[in-house]
C-alpha cells in the first residue's frame, strides 16, 4: 500500500503504476536498491526490503496494474 499511495491512477506529479509491467517495475525498484548513494524517498523506502520482496511486489504490482 505504501507504492499506491504516491503512485496511483489518479495523477500528479508522480507517474502511476498503472498498465506498467512486472519487469519494468522490477527493473526500476532494483535500480534504487543497487544504489547505495542515492537518498531519495525511493532509496530510502527500498533498503527496507529483500530481493525476494522486490520481486514479489513487482509480480503483485504488475498484476495489478494489467488492464
Amino acid at each position: 500500500m505504501s507504492c499506491s499511495g504516491c503512485h496511483n491512477p489518479a495523477g500528479g506529479t508522480i507517474s502511476s503504476l498503472e498498465g506498467r509491467p512486472a519487469e519494468n517495475i522490477r527493473n526500476a525498484l532494483l535500480y534504487y536498491y543497487q544504489d547505495t548513494e542515492g537518498t531519495t524517498v525511493m532509496h530510502r523506502m527500498i533498503r527496507g526490503y529483500s530481493e525476494a520482496d522486490i520481486d514479489a511486489i513487482s509480480a503483485y504490482l504488475g498484476e495489478e496494474a494489467e488492464p
